[in-house]
């Protein structure tokens, strides 16, 4: 498999989860502001540029790695210990939990994939750079 069809695959795993976590947020009372501001969306929508307009692109890949960061941050926010004490016995925690543990994972994978694809694409093009392309 092509280390870029790789890289739009967990790009858009990402996407999906770090979506679904977002109302999660709201419904937990742990983001109030979700419902207020729009730029979530905005994120969202570039993001889904970067992945289905401009993967083969230098800002594609760029936007990749962003969402990748975005997605390994929301773990790196929430998993702080401060929730209230009855929060895991809560509807929904363990899909709160689990979406912030997928999401930093295939979030990570995003940054290395996009890296890899920003550092391989500035070496000469006609020789592979690592063994998963040849």
């Amino acid at each position: 498999m092509k280390t870029n069809d790789l890289l739009a695959q967990m790009s858009l795993i990402s996407l999906v989860l770090v979506s679904v976590h977002v109302p999660d947020d709201y419904m937990h009372g742990l983001d109030k502001h979700v419902v207020d501001n729009p730029y979530g969306i905005l994120v969202f929508v570039v993001w889904a540029c970067g992945l289905l307009f401009f993967r083969e692109r230098l800002v594609g890949r760029i936007i990749l790695l962003l969402g990748g960061l975005v997605a390994v941050a929301m773990p790196i926010i929430h998993l702080n210990g401060r929730y209230p004490s009855d929060f895991a016995a809560s509807d929904g925690a363990f899909r709160f939990v689990w979406t912030l543990y997928a999401s930093g994972t295939t979030g990570s994978l995003t940054v290395i994939l996009a890296l890899h694809e920003l550092f391989s694409r500035r070496s000469s093009p006609s020789r592979p750079t690592a063994l998963w392309d040849r």
